[in-house]
């Protein structure tokens, strides 16, 4: 192949990883699994990060009920205690009070009247509000109506929404799924700003006092113009501020001026958040949050801690410090299987340690704090990533020997991972994951290895095929593996089962048939046995006559190669069978088979100009013997010990005794293969367990139980070859005595 056509093939590999990629960039399914996994994986590389000082959790937890003596469920707590927190946290300078927690339905009026008073007083605080879906009927042209589903903000009850600064949505899933993002303004409810949204432009309130001065143009609802910032606002007007100024940058393209430092104080003092609140009027709708860590990596402090009557001075304790923070109420339990108010997250757990909703609040405010997010790549720049990293990866696999290209692509997934984590540790830059490094890499590299291997194959097929006419299909298939020494010497020793096989009354069959009907039934019945081996791996080796002689070589990366010989046996046996069973003048002959595993040597055999590759060793004259034991056994299939061993519970198998087969000092334990399990009936059973009996009788010598047991067999379950053959070595021990040192072990003197 020439450098030129491998360089285009390069190439076009590359382009077509590139384009692929993009498109599957282009599939939202696709993006679910970058937000799934990706964003996942960004998390765990950056791992937890300082949250800011500025904001704090007050947890409701089961120990502030146990310490404050209330009830255990946190909704039936009266609202004289939140009246009590309310103040004390107003004492102690907080900047801005954000409760999660939906004060829906009233309560004991005073406690109602308490709680209304402590948050008028403290003038600081913002309150959940809930959002429902309801359906409205919308006229259409032809005088009908289509009804679709439009949010409808539910407040807390009318005492205490009439009290506080502001109450705002803040929805999250309702489903088991992980959050990954959440609203700042909820376009479905007229870019109704939500609850951290409204927390910032009042903890922010010189800049947001600049930015409304900018926009001084700007109407509310009732069509009045927005007052100046020193003037008394109520509950709508502050929230209705704040979406206007949205609505007007979204509609009219508006952009902020750059605040001048003396309208601000210093730009690092009061007025310090300007630009904070401009890019958030300028961005999206949502918010990729930015987590600090597992549960309560924000400071979270025990609502008990604040109010409680013996600790008066809850700033005498150690790290607290409420001054001019941003202060956030509600559940936050660190395990709390039984809380409705926890959502699953990049650091939640497999053991249900979850975010509670309070400190998802609390993270969006400290992101939008610190003027940072999760920020995806932009998509053309995504697109263009992409497409450059395929072309890249694709190009170098393909020239790359096939080492280099597996080394260099590890290489290059911690040198992206690398690159892509400190993008997202510095400044929330979130870039592609999933389709680099999951779907493109991989795929160049099985694509480059694959297309490289299908063209040297090609070139080595063109080569075998003319090495056929000169060598078995078998062994030109391998040759490739050898290595110059073994060509040569045309021969090696190698280590497998292999599998005899004969004929039964193969010489009377051939005495009397022509000698051309005699091929063709040789052909079929050679068919029947040839595809059974093939088809498990084996190689046959050789055929003489009507015997047959196959071989499974073993190597560290193949299947177990005991098991394949004996299923070949097997499935012999049965189309012979079924051979048998359809036509009686197309019978074939029965056959009797032989396992045995071991060493042999194959190769070039002979002298002078003739030579024939064959399969030489003992192990093939053993593998012979046991074939030849079958005769004397009346069975079809002998394997030994060596091989029925590792078949055990795979196949059925019965034990047939200890052997000295003909010209072997050695004795061999010998096994019948009958079949695999669910093939056998309960009847077999029963015999090989009786039979057993009897062969254990048998080699300790004890002929007349021995003989008792086998007559047992052949009388209760008719014809038994092993049990018959023992029967009449029984007889002839009774009858001529035991044979001299007797050891158990038959000796075969003939083969």
């Amino acid at each position: 192949m020439s450098k030129i056509s491998k360089l285009v093939r390069g190439i076009w590999l590359g382009v077509t990883i590139a384009v692929l990629g993009v498109l599957l960039s282009l599939i939202p399914a696709v993006l679910a699994l970058e937000e799934e996994w990706g964003l996942d994986w960004m998390f765990n590389l950056r791992g937890p990060r300082p949250a800011p000082q500025e904001v704090v959790v007050v947890s409701i937890d089961q120990e502030s009920s146990r310490q404050l003596g209330l009830d255990e469920r946190p909704n039936q707590w009266s609202r004289s205690v939140h009246a009590q927190l309310v103040n004390r946290l107003s004492s102690f300078g907080a900047k801005v009070i954000v409760f999660d927690v939906f004060f829906r339905h009233e309560r004991e009026l005073q406690s109602d009247l308490e709680f209304a008073a402590a948050l008028k007083n403290a003038g600081n605080v913002i309150l959940f509000a809930h959002l429902n879906q309801r359906p409205v009927a919308i006229p259409n042209q032809i005088g009908g109506s289509k009804t679709v589903l439009m949010d409808q903000l539910v407040p807390p009850v009318a005492v205490i929404a009439d009290s506080v600064l502001a109450y705002a949505p803040f929805p999250l899933p309702k489903v088991p799924a992980r959050v990954n993002q959440a609203w700042l303004f909820k376009p479905s409810s007229g870019d109704i700003p939500t609850l951290p949204v409204l927390a910032l432009h009042h903890y922010a309130t010189s800049a947001f006092q600049q930015i409304q001065r900018q926009v001084g143009n700007l109407t509310v609802v009732q069509g009045q113009g927005i007052e100046e910032p020193d003037e008394a606002y109520d509950i709508e007007s502050f929230s209705q501020r704040v979406r206007r100024i949205r609505q007007k940058v979204r509609n009219e393209n508006y952009s902020f001026a750059k605040p001048i430092a003396d309208d601000l104080g210093l730009m690092h003092g009061p007025g310090r958040y300007f630009n904070v609140l401009a890019a958030l009027h300028h961005g999206p709708d949502n918010h990729y949050i930015d987590f600090y860590g597992p549960p309560q990596s924000i400071k979270t402090v025990p609502y008990y801690r604040v109010i409680k009557p013996h600790d008066p001075d809850i700033l005498s304790a150690p790290g607290i410090e409420f001054r001019d923070k941003a202060v956030f109420v509600g559940n936050s339990e660190l395990y709390q299987p039984d809380l409705k108010d926890d959502f699953h997250t990049v650091f939640s757990s497999d053991d249900g340690f979850d975010l509670s909703g309070v400190e998802i609040i609390a993270t969006v405010f400290a992101n939008l704090l610190e003027g940072r997010s999760i920020k995806p790549v932009d998509r053309i720049l995504s697109l263009s990533l992409i497409a450059v990293w395929g072309l890249s990866v694709g190009l170098a696999f393909y020239l790359m020997p096939s080492i280099a290209a597996v080394l260099s692509a590890v290489a290059l997934i911690a040198v992206y991972l690398a690159i892509a984590a400190a993008g997202f540790k510095s400044n929330g830059h979130w870039a592609p994951i999933v389709i680099p490094l999951l779907f493109q890499l991989p795929l160049a590299l099985f694509s480059a290895l694959l297309l490289r291997y299908l063209l040297s194959h090609r070139e080595r097929q063109r080569i075998q095929k003319t090495a056929r006419y000169f060598l078995p299909g078998e062994v030109v298939d391998s040759l490739p593996d050898w290595k110059q020494e073994d060509l040569v010497d045309a021969g090696r020793v190698v280590e497998g089962v292999c599998l005899a096989s004969d004929a039964e009354s193969y010489a009377s069959f051939a005495e009397n048939i022509e000698p051309r009907e005699l091929k063709n039934r040789l052909n079929r019945y050679f068919e029947l046995l040839f595809y059974p081996v093939r088809d498990r791996g084996g190689v046959i080796l050789d055929v003489v006559g009507d015997a047959m002689l196959a071989f499974w070589e073993r190597t560290p990366d193949s299947e177990d190669t005991k098991l394949l010989a004996c299923q070949a046996a097997l499935e012999i046996q049965s189309k012979l069978s079924g051979a048998n069973a359809q036509s009686v003048e197309d019978a074939v002959l029965p056959t009797r088979i032989g396992l045995h595993c071991g060493e042999m040597m194959i190769g070039n055999v002979g002298a002078g100009d003739h030579f024939e590759f064959r399969a030489v060793g003992d192990m093939i004259n053993t593998t012979s013997r046991i074939e030849g034991l079958n005769k004397y056994l009346g069975t079809r299939v002998l394997a030994s010990a060596r091989v029925a061993n590792q078949i055990e519970g795979l196949m059925i198998t019965r034990r047939a005794g200890k052997f000295r087969l003909k010209g072997k000092d050695k004795p061999l334990e010998i096994f019948e293969l009958v079949g695999v399990p669910e093939d056998i009936d309960a009847k077999f059973l029963d015999l090989r367990v009786t039979f057993l009996d009897g062969l254990e009788k048998f080699e300790s010598g004890f002929w007349t139980e021995a003989k008792s047991i086998f007559e047992i067999l052949v009388e209760k379950y008719g014809i038994d070859g092993p049990s018959l053959f023992y029967l009449r070595l029984c007889d002839h021990y009774l009858q001529h005595g035991s044979p001299v040192s007797w050891d158990g072990v038959n000796t075969l003197a003939v083969k």
